[in-house]
């Protein structure tokens, strides 16, 4: 079988009980195979719990034709320990880092894209209706009406992925993800006021500017401001400041000059998911979410190194 074909699973969600929406395969690394384990329908025992528990959470896979499920049983997942409080579990980190993993401009990106999207809306929609929470909704209902538009496609993009990673990072609250996740569908509204080169360039992979080029694209920050305003669109102090500070670098040699822990903390976060969706994006690279990832850990100054090495170290595949 074509280990192309799969991706792994993440056996945090494949507790005793549980009846499985999906197939489980094993890869046997020394057999040069993959074989059947577990059925659609199958219920989970605990001896399958302490097979899981000894299989190299990379062999243990779900085939790529069955993301949709993965989804829905990481929208449960994660959805059920947040509500329960558990912000933090190992359980929820591990399916949102699962999730991620299945991102690549090899496969469907369009398709992946959409299930995460979906995902996140199902995830946001159970959090209890805080400004946070009704920003994004408003920002959301905004976004469906330019459906089209490739910046739009590119802030669905960054709002769904940093969501997961800020759950895979940890140490964000409830209302840092609903903010994460409005700030990504409108943070670069901006670039809709300066050249379409510039903003192009932005939403498939930045290539370096010239000096005159990058006092232009600065301005597309206040410009994002400018726009929220004259939209009449409601956001939060946190949606804010993650808009006015998500091109900061760590060492200070942002937009703005702020560095190190000074810089908003979803703000760094989303600074890293703007760049590596423009990274997956970028038609000339073909890199996956991992990939992208590893890219950005070696450039030194611009990224949160501790949030970077914290993505790093849940990485699956």
């Amino acid at each position: 079988m074509d280990l192309s074909a799969f991706i792994p699973l993440p056996k945090e969600i494949l507790k005793e009980g549980f009846t499985l929406p999906l197939n489980v395969h094993v890869h046997l690394p020394n057999n040069k195979s993959i074989v059947h384990y577990r059925k659609v329908g199958d219920v989970i025992t605990r001896q399958d719990v302490e097979f899981f528990n000894k299989v190299n959470p990379l062999h243990l896979l779900l085939p790529k034709s069955e993301l949709p499920k993965l989804y829905e049983i990481g929208s449960k997942a994660i959805t059920a320990d947040l509500k329960a409080g558990n912000v933090s579990s190992p359980a929820l980190k591990a399916t949102a880092a699962s999730v991620l993993s299945t991102v690549s401009s090899d496969s469907n990106l369009a398709e992946s894209i959409q299930g995460i999207s979906t995902l996140v809306q199902d995830l946001i929609s159970q959090f209890k209706k805080t400004p946070s929470v009704t920003a994004y909704d408003e920002a959301l209902k905004r976004a469906a009406s330019h459906s089209h538009d490739p910046l739009t496609a590119h802030h669905q993009q960054v709002s769904s992925i940093s969501v997961l990673m800020a759950i895979t990072a940890g140490d964000f609250s409830m209302d840092d993800l609903s903010d994460l996740a409005a700030a990504g569908l409108i943070h670069d509204l901006g670039l809709k006021e300066i050249t379409n080169s510039l903003a192009d360039s932005h939403i498939k992979g930045m290539k370096k500017l010239v000096n005159q080029e990058k006092l232009v694209y600065m301005r597309h920050l206040d410009l994002s401001l400018e726009r929220i305003k004259k939209e009449k669109l409601g956001i939060t102090p946190g949606i804010q400041r993650i808009v006015e500070l998500h091109h900061e670098n760590w060492d200070g040699t942002g937009f703005k000059g702020q560095m190190g822990t000074k810089i908003y903390r979803p703000a760094r976060l989303i600074r890293i998911a703007d760049d590596l969706v423009s990274l997956i994006q970028d038609p000339t690279q073909s890199l996956s979410y991992q990939e992208a990832l590893l890219k950005l850990r070696h450039e030194k100054g611009a990224y949160d190194p501790v949030i970077l090495d914290t993505l790093m170290a849940t990485v699956k595949g």
